[in-house]
Protein backbone atom coordinates (compact mmCIF):
# COMPACT_ATOMS: atom_id res chain seq x y z
CA UNK A 1 0.00 0.00 0.00
CA UNK A 2 1.33 3.41 -0.95
CA UNK A 3 0.45 6.60 0.86
CA UNK A 4 1.29 9.94 -0.63
CA UNK A 5 1.46 12.91 1.67
CA UNK A 6 1.30 16.43 0.35
CA UNK A 7 2.75 18.29 3.30
CA UNK A 8 3.53 21.91 2.81
CA UNK A 9 1.94 22.10 -0.63
CA UNK A 10 -0.63 24.82 -0.87
CA UNK A 11 -3.11 24.96 -3.65
CA UNK A 12 -2.85 28.33 -5.36
CA UNK A 13 -6.03 30.31 -5.31
CA UNK A 14 -7.23 31.47 -8.67
CA UNK A 15 -7.69 35.22 -8.73
CA UNK A 16 -10.36 36.55 -11.03
CA UNK A 17 -10.77 40.18 -11.95
CA UNK A 18 -14.53 40.74 -11.52
CA UNK A 19 -14.39 43.50 -14.13
CA UNK A 20 -12.92 41.22 -16.81
CA UNK A 21 -15.03 40.65 -19.88
CA UNK A 22 -16.35 37.25 -20.85
CA UNK A 23 -16.34 36.48 -24.56
CA UNK A 24 -18.67 34.02 -26.23
CA UNK A 25 -17.95 33.18 -29.85
CA UNK A 26 -19.63 30.67 -32.05
CA UNK A 27 -20.23 29.14 -35.42
CA UNK A 28 -23.50 27.90 -36.85
CA UNK A 29 -23.61 24.90 -39.17
CA UNK A 30 -26.56 24.27 -41.49
CA UNK A 31 -27.82 27.81 -41.20
CA UNK A 32 -30.16 27.20 -44.13
CA UNK A 33 -32.43 25.20 -41.78
CA UNK A 34 -33.50 28.47 -40.11
CA UNK A 35 -32.66 31.15 -42.71
CA UNK A 36 -34.93 33.69 -41.01
CA UNK A 37 -32.77 33.54 -37.85
CA UNK A 38 -30.65 36.64 -38.43
CA UNK A 39 -29.52 37.25 -34.84
CA UNK A 40 -29.03 35.52 -31.50
CA UNK A 41 -29.85 36.86 -28.05
CA UNK A 42 -27.99 36.25 -24.82
CA UNK A 43 -30.25 36.62 -21.80
CA UNK A 44 -28.48 37.57 -18.57
CA UNK A 45 -30.88 37.32 -15.64
CA UNK A 46 -30.34 39.63 -12.72
CA UNK A 47 -31.93 40.16 -9.37
CA UNK A 48 -35.30 41.78 -8.89
CA UNK A 49 -36.84 39.80 -11.80
CA UNK A 50 -34.94 41.87 -14.34
CA UNK A 51 -32.73 40.75 -17.17
CA UNK A 52 -30.27 42.13 -19.67
CA UNK A 53 -30.64 41.05 -23.28
CA UNK A 54 -27.73 41.40 -25.67
CA UNK A 55 -28.41 40.79 -29.35
CA UNK A 56 -25.80 39.90 -31.95
CA UNK A 57 -26.32 39.59 -35.69
CA UNK A 58 -25.21 36.33 -37.25
CA UNK A 59 -22.44 37.31 -39.66
CA UNK A 60 -22.37 36.14 -43.31
CA UNK A 61 -19.72 33.54 -42.39
CA UNK A 62 -22.24 32.10 -39.86
CA UNK A 63 -20.32 33.28 -36.78
CA UNK A 64 -21.35 35.37 -33.79
CA UNK A 65 -19.67 37.07 -30.83
CA UNK A 66 -20.95 38.32 -27.48
CA UNK A 67 -18.81 40.30 -25.02
CA UNK A 68 -20.00 41.40 -21.59
CA UNK A 69 -18.96 41.76 -17.94
CA UNK A 70 -20.59 39.06 -15.80
CA UNK A 71 -18.96 40.35 -12.52
CA UNK A 72 -19.28 36.83 -11.00
CA UNK A 73 -20.28 33.32 -12.04
CA UNK A 74 -23.57 33.80 -13.90
CA UNK A 75 -26.13 31.57 -15.47
CA UNK A 76 -27.18 32.85 -18.87
CA UNK A 77 -28.95 31.50 -21.93
CA UNK A 78 -28.96 31.89 -25.67
CA UNK A 79 -32.62 32.40 -26.45
CA UNK A 80 -34.33 29.50 -28.23
CA UNK A 81 -31.18 27.40 -28.65
CA UNK A 82 -29.23 26.94 -25.38
CA UNK A 83 -31.27 27.34 -22.18
CA UNK A 84 -28.42 27.01 -19.65
CA UNK A 85 -24.85 28.33 -19.75
CA UNK A 86 -22.43 29.28 -16.98
CA UNK A 87 -19.90 32.06 -17.49
CA UNK A 88 -17.40 33.88 -15.23
CA UNK A 89 -15.40 37.08 -15.62
CA UNK A 90 -12.51 36.47 -18.01
CA UNK A 91 -13.99 33.30 -19.52
CA UNK A 92 -13.91 32.47 -23.17
CA UNK A 93 -16.52 30.15 -24.58
CA UNK A 94 -16.76 28.93 -28.16
CA UNK A 95 -19.99 27.28 -29.27
CA UNK A 96 -20.49 25.05 -32.31
CA UNK A 97 -24.23 25.06 -32.97
CA UNK A 98 -25.78 22.93 -35.71
CA UNK A 99 -29.24 24.12 -36.76
CA UNK A 100 -29.92 20.66 -38.25
CA UNK A 101 -29.02 18.89 -34.97
CA UNK A 102 -29.98 21.22 -32.13
CA UNK A 103 -29.33 18.52 -29.52
CA UNK A 104 -25.66 18.33 -30.56
CA UNK A 105 -23.87 21.41 -29.25
CA UNK A 106 -20.11 21.50 -28.76
CA UNK A 107 -18.29 23.84 -26.37
CA UNK A 108 -14.63 24.80 -26.06
CA UNK A 109 -12.58 27.54 -24.41
CA UNK A 110 -11.92 28.19 -20.72
CA UNK A 111 -15.61 27.62 -19.93
CA UNK A 112 -15.97 24.80 -22.46
CA UNK A 113 -15.79 21.73 -20.22
CA UNK A 114 -18.07 23.25 -17.58
CA UNK A 115 -20.72 24.04 -20.19
CA UNK A 116 -20.33 20.73 -22.04
CA UNK A 117 -20.98 18.92 -18.74
CA UNK A 118 -23.90 21.23 -17.90
CA UNK A 119 -25.40 20.71 -21.36
CA UNK A 120 -25.07 16.93 -21.05
CA UNK A 121 -26.81 17.06 -17.67
CA UNK A 122 -29.64 19.40 -18.69
CA UNK A 123 -30.24 17.44 -21.89
CA UNK A 124 -30.50 14.18 -19.97
CA UNK A 125 -33.58 12.34 -18.72
CA UNK A 126 -32.95 12.99 -15.00
CA UNK A 127 -32.95 16.77 -15.42
CA UNK A 128 -36.02 16.68 -17.66
CA UNK A 129 -37.97 14.58 -15.13
CA UNK A 130 -36.94 16.91 -12.27
CA UNK A 131 -37.97 19.90 -14.39
CA UNK A 132 -41.38 18.37 -15.06
CA UNK A 133 -41.92 17.60 -11.39
CA UNK A 134 -40.86 21.08 -10.22
CA UNK A 135 -43.05 22.75 -12.85
CA UNK A 136 -46.04 20.61 -11.96
CA UNK A 137 -46.13 18.95 -15.36
CA UNK A 138 -46.47 15.47 -13.81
Amino acid sequence: MFVVLACGQEKKKETVNPLAYAVITGHIKNRQVYPQQSALKVIIPSYWNAQTIQECAIRPDHTFTFRFQPLALRDISIETFIPYLLIRPGDSLHIELDFAKLNKVEFSGTAGKLNQDLYAYTDGPLFRSLLHISCGLW
